[in-house]
């Protein structure tokens, strides 16, 4: 949408406004929620290298009309690195040349890992984390309670295959560098690629999982904070439930949008398992997606490389760790279906706050008609010449998806609301889960994607999520 200055930036949708609206009057016509999550993407800024601070200006100028009265709790996703002057850790770029020169001698980051913006507009809790670099990680990872529910929030950009993040990629040949707010130079090719940023991971082999790399010396932060929090989460006998929250996703069966991380399943999926997440929400597809209960995964169930890599073979076998489906059919709890999340974590994609681009077109096999998902399970090439212009590959493999229990492909946008109940006693906390779809006023993407003033009054989908449920 064109904000309070009257520009249309590269992702502007109406229904980036329509959804603010939606959260102060949300239509369950119970009222304004005692907070908000974010799952990543927050307004796109890094698309709009010439003047993001601008960008950032009218979202905040946007989300004040609900952001002033309650926590808006954020999780980073790719759009919030951006291009700069600074090395990877943040220390000014010293490049010969000045400003302009620091983009090609790979002085490219705005502050820390590109997150500059984003950790300047956001006071955080603390993690207590400083990286190995010296940088303290205030904000990038974090967690908070409320009630009987512990809430996590992560940067999967740390752990994830994809090279998605700020990127100056052009398939045109002699491409001349693109100008940032700040006139650094970026050359074409150019990517912030920051997996492992705070830290190192090793692969075993057996488990196909990825743990921090102690003998490396360095082995990977979050990842230790995240098992250490979740630990802390089930031995407190304050804390039900564990929602995780973060941008890129575990699972999706998008077709235009990215796919499911294969980094995401190797790290962190197994420390979900072990501790029994309940919730996990993630961003990055412009869509809406549910998983069933799912622990584990599905040894020997393979995928198959389509868009091979540098060192993939097209037709390959590959272990996507296709998460094992604990059921597909739910429970009832006060005449509401219900997941027992203790049997299985339920994944949800809830990535319609508003963009131009909707990705709810969803992957299906064509010999049976059954759910298809495109899986990233290497880094995702980017090749080419200065004289011959640079392209980036996309998802590499697909897999069977029978773990996805639900989608929308009708409309892109919409919003959740979850309400929690802490029962009587220890151990009976329920989430009651309702899905909002805003009908769009076209479903395509456009200069300035169209959202609607008609807000929902029904929800898509309602369900209670709980440890203890199970009357059938």
């Amino acid at each position: 949408m064109a904000g309070p200055s009257g520009n249309i930036w590269h992702e502007s949708c109406d229904n980036s406004w329509y959804a603010v609206t939606a959260i102060e009057n949300p239509g369950d016509g119970r009222g304004a929620p005692l907070f908000h999550l974010l799952n990543g993407d927050l307004c796109y800024a890094n698309l709009d290298v010439n003047d993001a601070p601008g960008v950032w200006r009218d979202f905040g100028n946007n989300i004040g009309r609900s952001a002033a009265s309650r926590p808006w709790m954020p999780a980073l996703g790719n759009h919030e690195c951006e291009f700069g002057v600074d090395t990877m850790s943040g220390q000014p770029g010293g490049a010969a040349g000045g400003v302009a020169a620091q983009g090609a001698a790979g002085n490219y980051w705005n502050g820390p890992y590109g997150f500059g913006h984003y950790l300047s507009r956001f006071l955080l809790p603390d993690n207590g984390v400083t990286n190995w670099d010296g940088n303290r990680l205030r904000g990038n990872f974090y967690t908070f309670q409320v009630g009987t529910v512990r809430f996590i929030s992560l940067d999967a950009d740390d752990v994830i295959y994809q090279d998605g993040a700020a990127n100056y990629v052009i398939n045109t040949p002699n491409t001349k560098p693109e100008t940032t707010t700040a006139g650094a130079e970026i050359p074409n090719g150019t990517t912030t690629y920051t997996r492992f940023y705070t830290g190192d991971l090793k692969l075993d082999a057996e488990a196909n999982s990825l743990v921090p790399d102690r003998a490396s010396g360095t082995p990977n932060l979050q990842t230790l904070w995240l098992e250490d929090t979740l630990a802390r989460a089930r031995r407190d006998p304050s804390v039900d439930m564990i929602v995780v929250f973060m941008h890129q996703c575990a699972m999706s069966t998008s077709v235009p949008g990215n796919g499911s991380d294969l980094g995401i399943r190797q790290t962190w999926l197994p420390l979900f398992d072990k501790y029994e997440v309940d919730l996990v929400l993630s961003g990055h597809e412009h869509d809406y997606e549910r998983s069933y209960p799912v622990p584990g995964y599905d040894q020997g169930e393979l995928g198959t490389v389509v868009a091979p890599n540098p060192g993939q073979t097209a037709g390959a076998a590959v272990d996507t760790r296709r998460p094992s489906v604990a059921t597909t059919e739910p429970y009832t709890h006060g005449g509401t279906p219900a997941w027992n999340t203790a049997e299985g974590t339920v994944y949800l994609v809830l990535g319609g706050g508003g963009t131009n681009g909707p990705t709810n077109t969803y992957g299906t096999d064509t010999t049976d008609d059954l759910p298809k998902a495109k899986v990233i399970t290497t880094r995702n090439a980017v090749v080419g010449t200065e004289a011959t212009g640079f392209s980036k590959n996309g998802a590499d493999s697909v897999e069977d998806a029978p773990w996805s229990a639900a989608i929308n492909p009708t409309d892109a946008y919409g919003y959740s609301i979850f309400d929690v109940d802490p029962g009587d006693r220890p151990g009976e906390t329920t989430i009651t889960f309702q899905y909002f779809a805003i009908p769009a006023v076209t479903n395509v993407a456009g200069s300035a994607h169209h959202g609607t003033t008609t807000l929902p009054s029904a929800p898509t989908e309602k369900f209670v999520f709980g440890r203890r449920v199970g009357q059938r």
